[in-house]
């Protein structure tokens, strides 16, 4: 077993920043609307208590791998309760994972014992109410919600469809009422629990020691995954070579317009830590108001074959620069202000060869290098695969290319 204790420090920025930014979670724009159905009362926490399997939530902005998600909740004193999340990476063999927080009856002296909790993974005290429970008969499934307003221009709603048996066979009724009625379908999402769920036991795992007191952070499900996904794979997921950033001919005279008529496929890439499990990928850019670059990027998450997106914001990098190069600033938290997608080549209307380096985190003698070869249709022709296949040639390396599948039986024939 691989104990890995994660940096104070490193932690506190990683979490701070994912709260401001909103954290990897679904953002709808406007404010918490009242929540679907009222909150159960008369909540019995003893027998709630036990295993909990997820079967549906909502989908994350970027994707991740985890699957098998299983929680179990233990008594911890009165009104209160121990929480173990456990997890296994799809991506990585299944690699186990496990969190531990706690919970607290967020209203034990209300008559009317409302089925709320405030939770946290950390030794802090959890001081928010972020698990409201809309329906369950405590024996076969339950129903959590929960919504906070971000920003004062957009919230993160979520929910969890639980249920003791990790394959119930079909949706409860109660349960297919609320997602029919209430939550856009296109952000359900359905957990894995294949046979590699089997025994959450495994030779390659990771335990994370928090060994501080965050009691000033409420870190939910969503955000502790995020944190451990963002520390621990990033410098694993990005493509590293022995030398410092070399330069590449970046297209210059370049034609925004024409650029965002699309869709663009995503043809083959270097793997990033954010688009691992992504298959079917696509690009869609168009101009908003202020004149920046609306992005949306999706994709289809294995082995679920979910569709995921993405929206983000871009801006060109350096638009006095003459002639104009092709190089553009991405975000999908806050403003674009990282030059970080620059194009290499591009006919505008069949291929576009893009490409980021910037000096490896932690050894600035080494690079991190992004490649992405995109098509107007989903099978690159040949003409302009040879021409792809060329720059790879002379620029990258191909054996650390991964090629995307467009396959009909994954990906649909949209």
């Amino acid at each position: 077993m691989r104990h890995i204790t994660v940096p104070v420090s490193v932690l506190l920025i990683t979490i701070l920043l994912l709260i401001i930014s909103s954290c990897d979670a679904r953002l709808f724009e406007g404010q918490c609307r009242k929540r679907p159905v009222p909150v159960i009362t008369m909540f019995d926490l003893d027998k709630y208590l036990g295993e909990w399997y997820e079967l549906e939530w909502y989908d994350d902005e970027y994707p991740t791998d985890d699957e098998c998600i299983k929680f179990t909740y233990t008594e911890n004193g009165q009104n209160a309760l121990k929480i173990l999340l456990e997890s296994r990476h799809a991506n990585d063999n299944f690699r186990y994972e496990s969190f531990k927080g706690h919970g607290l009856v967020s209203y034990p002296n209300d008559i009317s014992l409302p089925g709320q909790l405030n939770t946290t993974y950390g030794t802090g005290v959890p001081k928010r109410v972020d698990y409201e429970i809309l329906v369950t008969d405590y024996t076969t499934f339950s129903f959590v919600w929960d919504c906070r307003n971000v920003n004062g221009t957009h919230y993160n709603e979520r929910f969890w469809y639980l249920a003791r048996d990790a394959h119930q066979s079909e949706r409860i009724p109660q349960v297919d009422y609320l997602l029919e009625k209430y939550f856009d379908q296109r952000y359900i999402r359905t957990t894995y629990h294949g046979p590699e769920c089997m025994g959450m036991i495994g030779t390659r795992q990771s335990v994370v020691n928090f060994n501080s007191d965050f009691s000033s952070i409420n870190m939910s499900k969503t955000i502790i995954l995020t944190v451990l996904i963002s520390f621990l794979t990033i410098s694993l997921s990005q493509h590293i070579v022995d030398h410092e950033c070399p330069s590449r001919p970046v297209l210059t005279n370049f034609d925004l317009s024409r650029y965002l008529v699309g869709p663009w496929y995503e043809i083959s890439r270097y793997e990033q830590y954010f688009e691992r499990g992504c298959e079917c990928g696509f690009a869609e850019y168009s101009l908003n108001d202020d004149g920046s670059v609306k992005v949306k990027n999706c994709c289809k998450r294995l082995p679920n074959t979910t569709l995921s997106c993405s929206i983000g914001k871009a801006v060109l990098s350096y638009p006095n620069s003459v002639p104009l190069e092709a190089k553009l600033s991405v975000a999908f938290r806050g403003e674009p202000n990282e030059s970080n997608y620059w194009i290499l080549d591009t006919d505008y209307d069949n291929f576009a060869i893009v490409y980021f380096c910037k000096p490896a985190k932690d050894d600035p003698s080494k690079s991190a290098e992004a490649f992405w070869l995109l098509s107007k249709t989903k099978v690159l022709g040949e003409e302009y695969q040879k021409k792809a296949d060329d720059y790879v040639k002379q620029y990258f390396d191909k054996t650390a290319i991964k090629v995307v599948t467009h396959d009909s039986d994954k990906c649909g024939s949209d």
